[in-house]
């Protein structure tokens, strides 16, 4: 392609090994040294995120300095062998590199810059290339000789445009992170308020009850505001079995398993509000659907609901350890029985009900819409490193 080199890895630099000689008492103080996830986790180094280890003065181990790239050497899947990832921050002392990875250290940046390799080796293009270097069968292995003398790397000859393409895909980067940030805000903050309103609720004056100051009372062996019911989970619901939907044809009714909708078929099992919970194996995901459903077998559906709102009691079941009552050593699992004399606590007024669902819907709502922002986002990054990473777009220069 004009105006693009094409490189063999080996031609730019020279690998260097992680740390060696290192038994388990050796971690945990010391120097700082990058980890094994930290590069697999991260197309850049994250340098706020380094774990300890000692090194003494009379070792002969690998320093890191910046532009330095990253391979993790091993992987279960052969699409995931051989992550990489780049130090972009300038550092001012001895930082290690762990052991089952190994690094990359260009001659000079006359050729490829340490913030365009950030992309380019993340690129699907070159993942693919990558992956292709594992050798193995129940661990795939990556062999340093083999990247050095046979990946070739394609990338423009201008400085320029590499910097140009780098900053478009950091700026996105940049946004992605923020919005990843601002999601694990709002659901810290849905958390918070999870845990008051199904302990204490919402008062006459639309609050949240204030445990120091209003009436609590033991029912059942629960604490609780006066004003709510104390009742095992079968006192207000019927717990229904799901079935094997094999005999049935395609169709536009969602078939749901434990971790969620599976396929469509023709026929439902049951229409109407239902908070589900898995029988056996994800017994810790709970799901709230409205409308014609199938269940298989290993999830179980709710229906016959007395004196609560569906979408309360869906809350309500995930604030329960639903791994506290797995009665399997091998696949969790649960039973009617078990799930049926759980003590919950709620609202006896609907009003209330109907107002805590509405405070928490509302920050469901704010997160919905920062991942749907989220998704936008990492569709834009994906279509543009495709497209400025191969050649197919040219920036001016």
């Amino acid at each position: 392609m004009e105006g693009w080199n094409e490189i063999v890895l080996g031609k730019l630099g020279n690998t260097f090994t992680g740390l060696s000689g290192k038994t388990k008492d050796d971690f945990g103080f010391g120097s700082k040294y990058i980890q094994y996830v930290n590069i697999f986790n991260n197309s850049k180094i994250d340098i706020e995120n380094l774990d300890l280890v000692n090194v003494k003065s009379n070792e002969k181990q690998s320093k890191v300095k910046f532009g330095d790239i990253f391979f993790t050497t091993s992987s279960e899947t052969i699409e995931e062998v051989g992550m990489s990832s780049v130090l972009l921050d300038e550092i001012n002392e001895d930082i290690y590199l762990n052991s089952f990875c190994f690094g990359f250290r260009m001659f000079d940046f006359n050729n490829l810059l340490p913030e365009y390799a950030q992309h380019l080796l993340r690129a699907a293009h070159m993942r693919h290339s990558i992956s292709m270097f594992g050798k193995g069968s129940t661990r795939y292995n990556l062999s340093k000789t083999l990247l050095l003398k046979d990946l070739v790397l394609v990338f423009p000859s201008s400085i320029s445009e590499q910097h140009k393409i780098a900053t478009i895909l950091n700026t996105l980067d940049q946004s992605i992170s923020k919005t990843k940030k601002l999601i694990a805000n709002y659901k810290n903050i849905k958390q918070g308020l999870m845990h008051d309103l199904l302990n204490y609720g919402i008062d006459e004056n639309g609050t949240i009850r204030n445990p120091q100051t209003h009436t609590f009372v033991e029912k059942k062996g629960l604490i609780v505001p006066e004003e709510w019911e104390v009742a095992e989970i079968n006192d207000v619901v019927t717990i229904g079995n799901g079935c094997d939907y094999k005999h049935l044809k395609e169709g536009t009714i969602p078939v749901l398993g434990t971790g969620g909708y599976m396929t469509s078929v023709n026929d439902y099992l049951y229409d109407g509000e239902t908070v589900c919970i898995g029988r056996k194996g994800t017994i810790d995901f709970p799901q709230y659907h409205t409308g014609k459903i199938w269940t298989v077998d290993t999830l179980f559906y709710t229906h016959s609901f007395k004196n609560i709102l569906p979408k309360l009691l869906f809350f309500i079941f995930q604030t329960i350890n639903w791994k506290k009552y797995n009665e399997a050593t091998g696949v969790p699992s649960l039973s009617k029985k078990t799930i049926s004399k759980i003590k919950i606590s709620f609202p006896t007024k609907i009003d209330e009900q109907q107002k805590i669902i509405s405070i928490i819907e509302q920050q469901d709502k704010l997160i919905e819409s920062e991942q749907t922002n989220l998704a936008k986002l990492q569709n834009l990054k994906q279509g543009l490193t495709a497209d400025l990473l191969t050649g197919k777009v040219r920036l001016k220069i």
